[in-house]
């Protein structure tokens, strides 16, 4: 088939019309949707750690990092005697020096019952927030589970309590 000037201008205008409107189907929701959104907006903004449990602060007074055996151990303890712990994900071993210079340091001496805000605090210390996908969130989660174990410990609840309702006690 033979195309002439006339109609290939015009094919290439109606196609990137088109392209240009595209992006604002996207936008166009219905209120309903719109519902959902500001209902996922508003829990979304509130915490998951349930501080109700804790009457007195639980400062974090030391986090290590123990091997042994190329297996890795989180040890969080509070300056009242609390101990939680948690198992290192296996990649630790190249993560350790991230873990110790730039994620441990942010929670020493904190208050464990802001766990919410501690961790996007850490995300912040030391421009960690450059550090992406596993290379940050490996040592964080690490920490974040010797918390909540601490946590759980303090408050005789378990993890699950600390950070929502248990629907199924048996696995």
């Amino acid at each position: 088939m033979k195309i002439n000037r006339r109609q290939f201008v015009s094919a290439a205008m109606a196609g990137g019309i088109g392209a240009t409107t595209f992006p604002l189907a996207s936008q166009a929701r219905s209120e309903s949707e719109m519902a959902n959104y500001k209902k996922l907006d508003r829990v979304l903004a509130q915490p998951v750690f349930k501080k109700e449990f804790f009457s007195n602060p639980v400062i974090i007074e030391s986090v290590e990092l123990l091997e042994y055996d190329r297996s890795y151990l989180c040890r969080v303890r509070s300056t009242d005697g609390a101990v939680g712990i948690s198992v290192g994900h296996n990649t630790m071993n190249v993560l350790y020096p991230i873990f110790v210079r730039k994620v441990q340091p942010a929670f020493i001496g904190q208050d464990a019952r802001r766990l919410d805000e501690l961790l996007e605090k850490a995300m912040e210390f030391g421009f960690n927030y450059r550090l992406g996908g596993q290379a940050i969130g490996i040592p964080l989660a690490t920490i974040e589970f010797a918390i909540l174990d601490m946590m759980g410990r303090v408050a005789g609840k378990s993890v699950g309590e600390l950070v929502g309702k248990v629907h199924n006690p048996y696995i």
